[in-house]
């Protein structure tokens, strides 16, 4: 049924917007998964501004990635942390500059103890 399936979408939606950061890339799963299964029509605006903010979620996603393959280069903790951060919102946390990242961070911390 159209009604509810558009309730469906609508509800993904917000739970993303209203995720604020936690568990982010978990809900653009869902939000892609319910748009990857839309049995109606793809020129829904509702199904465009969808497909819109994931889009625009990927692109934030790789500058986020971007700005902390920087600070990796620079070996500047202090950008290496603030660049880090951001990622945690994402199901980033497997990609190889995280884990780069959180291991720099790690040598740093254990060696001011």
């Amino acid at each position: 049924d159209y009604a509810a399936r558009c309730e469906q979408l609508r509800y993904r939606m917000a739970t993303l917007a209203a995720s604020g950061g936690m568990d982010l890339g978990e809900a653009r799963h869902a939000l892609a998964e319910e748009l990857q299964d839309w049995p109606f029509s793809r020129d829904d605006p509702l199904v465009q501004g969808a497909e819109m903010y994931l889009c625009m979620q990927r692109c934030l996603e790789q500058q986020r990635f971007s700005d902390l393959r920087a600070a990796l280069e620079s070996h500047d903790i202090v950008l290496i942390r603030s660049s880090v951060k951001p990622l945690s919102s994402f199901s980033a946390y497997e990609a190889p500059e995280v884990r780069e990242a959180e291991d720099v961070l790690e040598a740093f911390d254990s060696g001011l103890q």
